[in-house]
């Protein structure tokens, strides 16, 4: 009977050592887990960040973009005007009185 129950015994040890092994993988995979989820948290809080600074300085340049335009017709105008009174300047002094 001693035999059975020291096989028995050395059988329960192995296997609960194997427990304790195994508990202490699923405390390391739980760490690791929890680890990951925060680290999901934080890139995407710095994705939502990016997205939102990505659509203001989009606006300023559009912004930016639709001023430079509105300039650029404005300073258009201003040569096309000298450039017809240069014109008109030269047939007036084209012209004999």
């Amino acid at each position: 009977m001693d035999g059975v129950f020291a096989a028995l015994e050395t059988r329960v040890d192995g296997l609960s050592g194997r427990v304790r092994e195994l508990a202490a993988e699923n405390a390391r995979l739980k760490a690791a887990i929890v680890e990951t989820a925060a680290e999901r948290d934080r890139l995407g809080k710095e994705l939502e960040d990016a997205r939102e600074l990505a659509a203001r300085h989009g606006g300023e340049s559009a912004e930016k973009l639709k001023s430079y335009e509105a300039e650029r017709s404005e300073v258009r105008s201003r040569i096309e005007r000298l450039v017809r009174t240069l014109e008109e300047a030269e047939i007036a002094a084209a012209t004999p009185a």
